[in-house]
């Protein structure tokens, strides 16, 4: 688990610095266009928001055309970004729930060999990657056609609700096979949503053009949760450790999920936080 940490935040770090998204116009002759989006996010060129003109435009999409220098997607320098609360909230969210999921599974074989459950252990190790791999194939799809329904930030807290569900049986209930297999199959869900949706907000809220450096900082914060998590995690295992460096019973794994719990309820609220503070603020523009 150390080394994975360390090479994590090796690679994340690299991301940071040294990977770059360069952004080319469109260009037919000597004509640049430049596009915009509008609050539904519908692309629309500078050619058609002239010839249509910006209140017409305004009109049909039900929103307020603006430039990318006008929200969120603008490009920002990294004091910018750092200085940016909703960026500091999204990450803290994905990296508070991200390593909630790795931690679970890190520990699910140590899980059912304290409740006696080890002999289901081939099983219970394929069900994340199995829902984990559903979920990635499908979500993207799945979450542009719901877009104006659901928005993706939306869709994140749904997977922090399940994250929390997760913990919540493994505390309560883990020593019961069939509790244990659903919550593993919640934490595959949210992994999934969380891993092939936050990427994309990060580009549409905070500029596709360093998407590598903001998102390679929060890839960072979220091996740097994983770690300090695993490292407690097994701190309360240990502690609890009586017999030849092995430990049996529910008791054994409920301290530990018990502070994956409280870091889904962390992300969970963030990520409610950061849902309002958009709305609050999309209500102040249009009012």
């Amino acid at each position: 688990m150390l080394f994975f940490a360390v090479m994590f935040g090796v690679v994340n770090l690299l991301c940071v610095f040294l990977l770059r998204i360069y952004v080319i116009k469109d260009v037919t002759g000597d004509i640049q266009i430049t596009y915009m989006k509008d609050s539904n996010g519908v692309v629309i060129d500078e050619i058609t928001l002239a010839v249509n003109g910006r209140n017409e435009i305004n009109k049909n999409s039900n929103g307020d055309i603006s430039n990318q220098t006008e929200n969120d997607s603008t490009p920002k320098t990294i004091r910018e970004t750092l200085c940016n609360l909703d960026y500091h909230i999204f990450s803290w969210v994905f990296a508070l729930a991200s390593s909630v999921g790795l931690v679970y599974g890190n520990n699910i074989t140590v899980t059912s060999k304290a409740v006696g459950f080890d002999y289901y252990n081939d099983k219970l190790l394929i069900i994340i990657p199995i829902t984990n791999a559903i979920v990635s194939a499908s979500i993207g799809v799945i979450s542009d056609k719901i877009q104006k329904k659901i928005p993706r930030p939306t869709i994140v807290v749904i997977a922090c609700i399940s994250y929390v569900i997760a913990q919540a049986l493994a505390v309560a209930l883990a020593d019961k096979l069939t509790v244990l297999v659903i919550a593993t199959a919640f934490v595959g869900f949210s992994t999934g949503i969380m891993w092939s949706i936050c990427p994309t907000i990060m580009k549409e809220r905070f500029s596709v053009e360093h998407l590598g450096r903001n998102w390679g900082i929060a890839i960072m914060l979220a091996a740097v949760a994983a770690f300090v998590s695993q490292l407690v995690f097994g701190a309360l295992y240990d502690a609890r450790v009586t017999d030849a460096n092995n430990c049996y019973g529910i008791t054994c794994v409920q301290s530990g999920y018990g502070v994956s719990l409280s870091m889904a309820v962390l992300s969970l609220v963030l990520g409610i936080l950061l849902i309002t503070r958009r709305r609050c603020c999309h209500a102040n523009r249009i009012s």
